[in-house]
């Protein structure tokens, strides 16, 4: 493996493990009761949908990051991979949020339109670097391949670290937070 691709693999693992690393929920999340000295008044249809929601977001940041997963090959077959697999738990999310219940906290709707532009424009743009992975010429350069996936992958490695991120999150959605599947999730903390 020459020194530019091992340089790329480092910084997207990089990347991706500081997301992690920064995002980690805090304290014990072991138990599905609501959050230790908080009573959880929100009704149950908030919990109910707010623990979708969150199991939802959950599974997307777990697939992201297992996208980064690099495999054996060519440098650019890899890449074109963990673009194929991003694309894919974007769109599966995409669906999910769809199919979430009709009972929303208040701000749930919002959230979801706004989470789903977020995804849908990163889906595009993980399509679109596959397309341009792909467009490459036979003897492109490691070099040129790791300036396509420069413009996606931090994208990437950015919603999986905080998927809610530039998401309202209303105090109703947060009272509505109890499971566990919510407190591993920045922002519900």
């Amino acid at each position: 493996m020459s020194r530019l691709a091992l340089a790329l693999a480092l910084a997207l693992a990089l990347a991706l493990a500081l997301a992690m690393t920064l995002t980690t929920g805090c304290g014990d999340a072991s138990t599905s009761s609501p959050r230790s000295g908080v009573a959880s008044t929100a009704p149950r249809s908030s919990v109910t949908w707010m623990t979708e929601f969150c199991t939802v977001v959950g599974d997307l940041r777990t697939s992201l990051w297992s996208s980064a997963d690099g495999g054996t090959g060519a440098l650019r077959v890899r890449l074109e991979s963990q673009l194929d697999a991003a694309s894919k738990a974007l769109a599966t999310t995409m669906s999910q949020l769809e199919s979430l219940p009709e009972t929303p906290p208040s701000g749930g709707s919002t959230a979801v339109s706004t989470l789903a532009g977020k995804l849908s424009d990163l889906h595009d743009d993980t399509v679109d670097g596959r397309r341009t992975l792909t467009a490459l010429p036979p003897e492109a350069t490691e070099a040129d391949t790791g300036r396509v996936v420069g413009t996606v992958w931090p994208k990437v490695a950015s919603v999986a670290g905080d998927p809610l991120a530039d998401v309202e999150l209303t105090d109703a959605m947060k009272a509505g937070a109890s499971d566990r599947s919510c407190r591993s999730l920045p922002g519900l903390r």
